[in-house]
């Protein structure tokens, strides 16, 4: 489907009254499954981690943010069908763990659908490292369509909202969304808060009409010393200061630049202010972690320049992002 061609998508009231039907269905049978195997269960930690090699999901569950796992893997867990469980690979997403296939018990494999993959970047016969999950329930979610132009109203919305409604992401994930036959992929742009969050009837979502453009192209540098580490150095400022009506808070932009001489990468991240916390002191946490950082990616070059000698090539848009991720965590 071009990117450039623009699709309007109407549901009528006959077949949104058969989507929300089914889509409750589920939701219903994913509440017994919750309801039966919690009774008398207390402990759930997600302290223990498994490696498991990954190996494609079956149609049926396709799009459907599940994961298959034996129940040896689920007893060392200490999860149970329809808990979250956290995907950790190059990067983290999360699933609802449902149990493995009979033929699949013992073999210490994980069914990952392609969206999963994609979202834990990795491959088949990859290997990713399983836990429960910690969930908290997002006071706001915003999507954008992955490839394509949409028009976005209020009906468009509430009915993106409730098929996704009980399901478990995390920011940057790709998600699809089945309308009248045609799968919709959404990108996950943003949660509040961040980490594993679940869409329920309180959250705020939010959906783009449009795909997020392009990311800028990798800025990289050649290091011929260790001192010119010195001329590598990372700010941070206030881009935007607002208040949110629906969650009652101060939300505030930031941005990340780490500069090289005249090169600059900027990051960006969304944030808000609670009531206890003063915006000097915010950001002075928020500057002392990333250069933090900093130093320490300065030190892990400096090791392996030991290692190769110089020349040594750096992107700086990967340091930009490194640093933007542990800072927005802080």
């Amino acid at each position: 489907m071009s990117t450039s061609e623009e699709k309007t998508i109407r549901l009528c009231p006959i077949e949104s009254d058969i989507l929300e039907t089914v889509r409750e269905m589920e939701r219903e049978t994913l509440g017994e499954v919750h309801d039966e195997v919690r009774k008398g269960i207390t402990v759930n930690s997600s302290a223990v981690k498994i490696e498991l090699r990954v190996e494609d999901s079956r149609q049926r569950d396709v799009a459907r943010g599940i994961v298959r796992i034996d129940q040896e893997t689920m007893e060392k867990l200490a999860v149970h069908p329809g808990d979250v469980v956290e995907i950790i690979g190059k990067r983290k997403t999360s699933a609802v763990a449902w149990p493995a296939y009979s033929e699949d018990q013992g073999r210490g494999i994980i069914r990952i659908d392609e969206f999963s993959r994609k979202n834990a970047g990795v491959s088949m016969n990859e290997y990713v490292i399983v836990r429960c999950g910690e969930v908290k329930d997002a006071t706001r979610i915003v999507l954008a369509p992955a490839d394509m132009r949409l028009n976005v109203d209020e009906d468009f919305t509430s009915f993106v909202k409730n098929r996704l409604m009980e399901r478990t992401f995390v920011e940057g994930d790709t998600i699809l969304v089945m309308m009248i036959g045609h799968p919709v992929r959404f990108t996950v742009t943003k949660t509040r808060p961040h980490g594993i969050v679940r869409l329920t009837h309180n959250t705020d979502a939010q959906i783009l009409a449009e795909p997020l453009p392009l990311p800028p192209p990798t800025v990289e540098v050649e290091l011929t010393s260790v001192n010119e580490l010195d001329n590598l150095n990372v700010e941070i400022e206030v881009l935007e200061k607002g208040y949110d009506i629906l969650n009652k808070s101060i939300e505030l932009k930031f941005a990340v630049i780490v500069r090289f001489n005249n090169l600059v990468q900027t990051g960006e991240f969304d944030t808000y202010l609670d009531e206890s916390t003063k915006l000097s002191d915010l950001l002075d946490a928020y500057r002392k972690k990333a250069l933090n950082e900093l130093e320490s990616i300065k030190t892990d070059i400096k090791k392996r320049s030991e290692q190769i000698g110089f020349p040594i090539s750096i992107s700086l848009s990967d340091i930009k992002k490194v640093i933007t991720e542990k800072v927005e965590r802080t």
